[in-house]
C-alpha cells in the first residue's frame, strides 16, 4: 500500500498509532467487529433522527478515520461516506471492517492528510480526536470545516483539553469556548466535557460536539 503521508504530527506519534492499528489488523473478524461506536458517533446518529434527516441522501466526510468504526456505522444506516487517514494501515483496517459489515460499496477510503485533503461541500463532517494535531493550524482548519458544511448539515467533533500530560510539541487544545465561538448560532445537539483517568498518572480532559448548521 502507498507509503505513509507527511503530516504535522511527529513521527514517533504516528509510529505509535501505526503500532496500535497493526494489532487491530492482526485481530480476528469477531474482534475487529466488536469495537462499539463511540459516544459522539451515537449522538450524531441520534441527531439525524431528531431532525428527521434521510441518511440515504447524506454525503459525509470523516477526517482521520482510524480503524473505520464511525465511517462504517454511518454507512450501515445508509449514508454515503468519504473517509481518509494518513496511515495506510488505517485504510487497510477500515476497508476490511467495511467489507465485513457489507458497506464497502458505500465508503470511499483514501490515504490522505488533514493538511492537504481538498474539502468540498458536505452534509456532515466528522473529526474525532484529530484536529488538535494540526497545532497552530487547528482553528483555521476547524473554520474551514465549518464553511464546508451545507446549511442544515452537521459537525461531529471531539478532542482533548486540559488536564493532559505535557507533549513535545505541545498539542493545540481547542477549548470549549473556542468551539462555541467557531460554531456560534449553530444548534448544539450534544456538547460536553469530561475527565478520564486512563491510568494512575494519566488524567485527560475531553470535549465533544454534535451541532447543526442553520438553514439559509
Amino acid at each position: 500500500m502507498t507509503d505513509r503521508q507527511e503530516v504535522s504530527a511527529p513521527e514517533k506519534w504516528m509510529s505509535g498509532w501505526n503500532k496500535y492499528l497493526s494489532l487491530m489488523l492482526e485481530s480476528t473478524d469477531e474482534e475487529l467487529l466488536s469495537k462499539p461506536l463511540g459516544h459522539v458517533g451515537q449522538q450524531l446518529i441520534r441527531a439525524f433522527s431528531v431532525v428527521n434527516n434521510n441518511p440515504d441522501e447524506m454525503q459525509i466526510l470523516e477526517f482521520a478515520c482510524g480503524d473505520g468504526t464511525t465511517a462504517c456505522a454511518l454507512a450501515k444506516i445508509g449514508c454515503k461516506v468519504e473517509a481518509f487517514d494518513a496511515l495506510p494501515i488505517a485504510i487497510e483496517v477500515s476497508k476490511r471492517k467495511a467489507k465485513l459489515m457489507g458497506v464497502d460499496d458505500k465508503i470511499d477510503f483514501e490515504i490522505a492528510t488533514m493538511e492537504k485533503y481538498p474539502l468540498k461541500k458536505y452534509d456532515v463532517i466528522v473529526a474525532l480526536q484529530c484536529i488538535q494535531y494540526l497545532f497552530e493550524n487547528a482553528i483555521p482548519k476547524l473554520e474551514e470545516i465549518r464553511d464546508s458544511i451545507r446549511p442544515g448539515g452537521f459537525i461531529a467533533y471531539s478532542g482533548n483539553i486540559l488536564p493532559h500530560f505535557n507533549t513535545e510539541p505541545r498539542i493545540r487544545f481547542i477549548t470549549s469556548n473556542e468551539l462555541k465561538k467557531v460554531f456560534e448560532e449553530w444548534t448544539f445537539h450534544c456538547f460536553g466535557t469530561e475527565e478520564n483517568l486512563l491510568k494512575s498518572d494519566d488524567l485527560r480532559g475531553y470535549v465533544w460536539l454534535v451541532a447543526r448548521k442553520p438553514n439559509e
